[in-house]
């Protein structure tokens, strides 16, 4: 009774899945945000019947994407699927946390496969493919500027995208990362209500003003700083490595940073829309820079404490 109640379930999401995979492929705005809700029907067949009938939904996604989709939805299939089994495991489990970074690393692990496969089987190196493009757009943004004339801050502020444009060649393993814990917690954010809504008891992730890293990534946020000064030839292993690390530290730091002005906020009894207006503001701002410093201070002096004592002791002082 079990087996045949997983079957039908199994045939109705998979359905539903080429259905979200066609639409994610051939509807751009509506495509874009229904690929974050790709990984739900394997997410819930495996919350619902456990790992095996997820697997082996996930693994027959992989031809009905073919068909729905060409290649383009086998190579979506194959991440979207194992992180919907990955996350389904643990939210059966009531580990939400767990289930955002499991999804995380499978999107990396994905991509990094897609990339070995791209370039040791089809001879197709994405990286370099995506570097051309870059260049040709700049040269033809360049070649438009100076139709409006070669003054010197033009000449600067190009000088200034061509360099920035030179570190990106190196970043790429940080924008995986990056675009891998986004893609996972937007899975959360899309999944959360709907599985509620199917009788899923899901337990919430703790407040974003709750977020304490440890004290340890402080000291490898200086280590990384330290080693940046040494001289470091570019495009060498070495300069990669110390770029796409100090990339991600002052991301984490700048995260730390933001949770601390949500606990200031929560702590002195703001409007909940003040820490969200300056997120927002210092995402695209030199305030960025700032935050990551609060961030860095929030992990090695405890500020949350110091906050915390202050309120008891003018707590102390009413009462008296």
């Amino acid at each position: 009774m079990k087996q045949t109640r997983a079957l039908v379930e199994g045939a109705i999401l998979l359905s539903l899945f080429a259905v979200l995979m066609m639409i994610s492929l051939y509807i751009p705005l509506i495509g874009t945000f229904l690929l974050f809700a790709l990984p739900l029907p394997v997410m819930m067949l495996t919350i619902r019947h456990g790992v095996k009938p997820g697997l082996f939904m996930g693994l027959v996604s992989l031809p009905v994407s073919m068909v729905a989709g060409s290649l383009s939805g086998l190579i979506l299939a194959f991440p979207v699927s194992a992180a919907g089994i990955m996350m389904g495991f643990h939210y059966r489990k009531k580990e939400p946390g767990y289930a955002i970074t499991s999804a995380a690393v499978t999107y990396m692990v994905s991509m990094v496969l897609l990339l070995f496969v791209s370039i040791q089987f089809f001879g197709l190196n994405l990286i370099e493919t995506a570097n051309q493009t870059y260049n040709e757009t700049f040269n033809m943004f360049e070649s438009s500027l100076k139709q409006f004339g070669n003054d010197k801050e033009t000449v600067k502020q190009m000088e200034q995208m061509k360099e920035q444009l030179q570190q990106m060649r190196y970043l790429y393993p940080t924008m995986i990362v990056m675009f891998s814990g986004i893609a996972a917690f937007l899975n959360h954010l899309i999944a959360k209500p709907i599985l509620r809504r199917t009788a899923v008891k899901m337990p919430s992730l703790k407040p974003f003003r709750e977020l304490r890293l440890p004290q340890s990534i402080i000291w490898v946020y200086l280590l990384t700083i330290l080693l940046s000064l040494a001289p470091a030839e570019e495009g060498s292993v070495f300069y990669s490595i110390l770029l796409n690390a100090s990339m991600l530290l002052g991301f984490i730091m700048a995260i730390q940073g933001f949770s601390f002005v949500f606990y200031f906020c929560h702590a002195k009894k703001m409007p909940t829309v003040l820490p969200v207006i300056f997120l927002i503001i210092a995402l695209f701002s030199p305030l960025v820079y700032l935050v990551r410093i609060l961030g860095i201070m929030d992990i090695g002096f405890n500020l949350r404490e110091k906050i915390k004592k202050s309120k008891c002791s003018l707590h102390g002082e009413e009462l008296i």
